[in-house]
Parts: structure tokens; sequence; C-alpha cells
């Protein structure tokens, strides 16, 4: 997560954009497919003990998700969790030709994702509080960020796609380095 961190506090040039954050003590999650990184950084200095990842991330959701359908609605996706993230993300699902709104039904899986990785980022950095910000990135982070900010008041989450934050903070620090 630490290009995610660039992407932050570097503008597109390579440029330092955000001392506040280059300055203090941030850490990262970066929620991905199949696991969650988490990383400490004090003045853009990685803190390894600090840091960790688990073997948790936004497909744990969608898998259980998808047998929920299977189970309430026949609709075997749980080898097609493509489907299941895009249904997510859009709160909807269609089932003979209906649109029929998901979204209270799988909040519940969401938010047993996100308190799984919350409860592991506590074990890292307690509640954060001598932190000066928490970033959210990787490509679970949009679905997860609602309720990893209620553990978290000063998460923040990286501009336009989370998905893409720790390329283009690499892209700047190269930029930055090398010109």
């Amino acid at each position: 997560a630490m290009g995610s961190l660039y992407a932050m506090v570097l503008d597109r040039h390579g440029r330092l954009a955000d001392t506040e954050l280059a300055s203090g003590s941030v850490a990262a999650i970066d929620i991905g497919t199949l696991t969650t990184n988490y990383i400490l950084c004090d003045r853009l200095q990685y803190i390894e003990p600090a840091s960790d990842s688990i073997r948790v991330g936004i497909s744990t959701a969608l898998r259980h998700i998808a047998r929920d359908w299977r189970d309430e609605f026949g609709l075997d996706w749980t080898q097609q969790l493509g489907k299941v993230d895009r249904a997510v993300r859009a709160g909807q699902l269609e089932l003979h030709g209906q649109s029929l709104d998901i979204t209270d039904r799988v909040q519940p899986r969401l938010q047993a994702v996100a308190e799984t990785i919350v409860s592991h980022a506590h074990s890292l950095w307690g509640r954060g509080q001598e932190l000066r910000a928490v970033i959210a990135t990787g490509g679970g982070a949009l679905l997860l960020a609602p309720f990893l900010r209620a553990a978290f008041p000063h998460l923040r989450q990286v501009e336009g796609d989370p998905q893409l934050a720790n390329v283009t903070g690499y892209l700047r620090i190269g930029l930055r380095r090398f010109g």
C-alpha cells in the first residue's frame, strides 16, 4: 500500500502535494481480492513491526454473498465472483427480468468482513488516535470504506480508482526520483 500513500502525498508530477500526510504517522489498509495488507509509515518511512497482511479480502464477502444467493434464489454464481461484485456495486440484482434491490441483503456480509479487517488493524495500531490518517485503498475499499470509517473517523480514500492507487503512487515516486 506504499504506492497509495505516494499517490496521496505527491502530485501527478511527483512533487510533494500533501505535507501534512508526508510529515506524520499514517496507516494504510489495502483491501485486495484475496488479502488485506496493512502498513504504517512515519514521515514516509515504512514501519515493519506495525505492518502485516491477512488472508481476508473482498472475495471473502463475495463468496458468502454468492452462497446466500444460491440458497435464496437458486442462482449459482459461486464460480463467477465478478458477476457478484458488479451486482453488489450496483446495489441491484436482476432476476426473472425484474430488478431487485440487494443493499440490505449484502450489508451484513460486507460488515462482517470489514469487522475482521478493523479488528486486525486495531491489533496493529490500537484505535489509531495517534495516526494522522488511515488510508483505505485497493479494490475492496469502495465497498468497505463506510464500515472502516466507523472505526477510524480520520479515514481517507485515494481519489479516483482505489484499485489503481498503488500503481499511480509508484509512477509518481518514479517521476520524483528519475524525472
